[in-house]
């Protein structure tokens, strides 16, 4: 799952502008320090949910020490919205040591709002926290590598992996992100974060490829694999995350377009088709996937009483069938 994250550097955001371009979370600074409140952040939060997005909530820290911690704690848990399905500790500001205590001390303090997470780099992760802070999630800010650091956790819940996105909806550069394998946890409710957008996936995942995954809205290792799996056969950069084109691709089959060698040519469906049939999958329907097609149309008759024309062309009655059976 894509998203972003905003703080009033970024003005007024169109967050519905964001959900349509395929965006799942946004996560909005609240506070910074003792005495900063973003002007923006609460609005954010709302029209984050409004629109049917995860809504997450971060305080950019100034803290050297405990005391400071628990202060800076509690002045983001009075201006936090209740209503944020996760909260977010941003460990960036200079300090020295180990500030591993002071961090835990902040993200116990959040836990009660929604489930806490810290953002970090490697770099910090190394020089100011111990292996006790993995209790909470990570979010990792790693940028121009193809998966990122993550030291002391193993894993991510998020990852920053851009400082220079664009996406419609936000003016100029915004920080860009993705879910990962530890994306799980519990909002304010103790209901554990879901995504709609996710669950159509994972159903579009099991009905297209035979996936098998639980539908549960959660990003998890099984759901990533099937992903892989299925932009494998598309042809598409295998990444792992279901952004813009892979939902291009499932949206194409899913408009189940009469296909065959002398139709439109439409890659997508035809690299789906010729999976389904065993053809070689180049996307391109030549006679090779028409003959194979043919065969799959003689053994639905056969097997199942259907009265499919032997034509080797997809239409409505052989999309039909290439699902049910």
């Amino acid at each position: 799952m894509k998203g972003i994250d905003i703080s009033n550097l970024n003005g007024t955001v169109d967050i519905s502008a964001v959900k349509n371009s395929g965006y799942g979370f946004v996560i909005s600074k609240i506070t910074e320090g003792s005495t900063f409140i973003d002007s923006y952040g609460s609005r954010n939060v709302s029209n984050t949910k409004a629109n049917g997005l995860i809504a997450g909530a971060y305080h950019f820290a100034r803290f050297r020490d405990k005391a400071t911690a628990v202060r800076e704690a509690n002045f983001f848990k009075q201006n936090c919205p209740s209503n944020v399905d996760f909260v977010v500790l941003d460990f960036e500001q200079q300090c020295s040591g180990d500030m591993t205590e002071a961090c835990i001390a902040f993200l116990n303090i959040i836990s009660s709002i929604a489930s806490a997470l810290i953002y970090c780099n490697p770099n910090y992760i190394n020089l100011h926290l111990n292996s006790n802070i993995t209790k909470y999630p990570l979010w990792i800010a790693h940028y121009g590598v193809s998966s990122p650091s993550t030291p002391k956790w193993g894993t991510y819940a998020i990852w920053q992996y851009s400082e220079s996105g664009r996406v419609s909806g936000v003016n100029g550069n915004v920080d860009l992100n993705v879910s990962g394998p530890s994306f799980n946890f519990k909002n304010n409710t103790g209901t554990t974060v879901k995504n709609s957008s996710i669950i159509r996936l994972q159903q579009e995942l099991n009905s297209m490829i035979n996936a098998g995954l639980v539908v549960d809205g959660i990003i998890g290792p099984a759901t990533i694999a099937a992903i892989r799996r299925f932009q494998s056969i598309m042809g598409l950069n295998v990444d792992g995350i279901a952004g813009i084109m892979t939902w291009a691709a499932i949206n194409e089959i899913r408009s189940y377009p009469t296909d065959g060698v002398k139709y439109p040519h439409y890659e997508y469906a035809t690299r789906w088709i010729q999976w389904r049939v065993g053809a070689a999958i180049d996307g391109i329907f030549g006679s090779g996937t028409e003959n194979k097609v043919k065969v799959f149309q003689r053994n639905i008759n056969s097997a199942h009483g259907e009265k499919l024309a032997v034509d080797g062309i997809v239409g409505k009655e052989t999309w039909r069938c290439m699902f049910k059976y």
